[in-house]
């Protein structure tokens, strides 16, 4: 009876480190090799109107495509599996408005020009979001696969528009369709997902992507640098690799796939020198 006890604990640890395994190659939808991030946080006193922080962050962006081994930068306010970013309802603007407990939810994430190339996800349909693409400007949207069979299943969603609350209830017109990212956890569902210009919405954050062809690491420091020559006193913090932001996403996986096989070689272990006892 112990025997078999132990071997049942030993076995459901087995499948656990194989799920852990399985997860590990999940794909998130980007690219986490050979990419570096770093976060920004503007603040309020200084950076009050939307243009000086738009200001601001074409400077950084520009100062980091100049570093050596660069390909391409970019930036959004939330970074896929670094924490939960806003979502709200929505509506197709060419159907009858749903009541508001009837109403589809999708994630919003503020992206800056280049940001999908930076992130190395792939542009399916249509287009970036562009420089031009600003607050005098009607609001444009870039969607995951997800959202597009969501909201026009089997029809192409470009140049369509969508009524997104955002405070502003404008119509949003859909300009590139791009493949889908796990946002919250890797072994989570694809949600619906609307990229916003970061130009028509102010934030006062962000997680700034920098793709390079050499070690991410060796350009943490030249890359604190140009933010720091444009505001010496503005913090940056998160400064680290991509992968090690994947690798954060399955901590807690592994913690309990390791607990699991260390308590089932215990649980085996005592079994065999309890029967030896006997």
């Amino acid at each position: 009876g112990e025997i078999a006890l132990a071997l049942t604990v030993l076995c459901g640890a087995g499948l656990l480190g194989r799920s852990l395994m399985e997860l590990q190659s999940v794909k998130p939808g980007f690219t986490p090799e050979s990419a570096l991030s770093l976060r920004v946080t503007l603040p309020q006193r200084s950076y009050a109107d939307s243009n000086a922080q738009h200001l601001f962050y074409d400077r950084v962006i520009e100062g980091l495509s100049a570093l050596p081994e660069v390909t391409s930068v970019g930036g959004t306010s939330f970074l896929p599996l670094a924490g939960i970013g806003p979502g709200t309802s929505f509506w197709r603007a060419d159907a009858p408005q749903p009541p508001p407990n009837e109403r589809p939810v999708v994630d919003a994430r503020p992206v800056t020009p280049g940001y999908f190339a930076a992130m190395q996800i792939p542009l399916l349909a249509g287009r970036d979001v562009h420089e031009t693409d600003d607050q005098s400007r009607e609001p444009v949207a870039v969607i995951n696969e997800t959202f597009a069979r969501q909201i026009y299943p089997g029809d192409n969603p470009i140049g369509r528009k969508f009524i997104l609350i955002l405070g502003n209830d404008q119509p949003h017109e859909i300009v590139g369709v791009v493949g889908d990212v796990k946002l919250i956890s890797v072994d989570g569902e694809i949600r619906p997902t609307a990229y916003l210009s970061s130009r028509q919405y102010a934030f006062g954050l962000m997680n700034f992507v920098v793709r390079t062809s050499g070690d991410p690491s060796r350009l943490a420091p030249a890359a604190v640098r140009v933010v720091r020559d444009i505001d010496p006193l503005l913090p940056v913090s998160a400064v680290r690799p991509l992968e090690e932001v994947f690798a954060e996403s399955i901590a807690r996986p592994r913690l309990t796939a390791v607990a699991m096989s260390v308590f089932a070689g215990a649980a085996l272990l005592l079994a065999a020198l309890g029967v030896y006892g006997i």
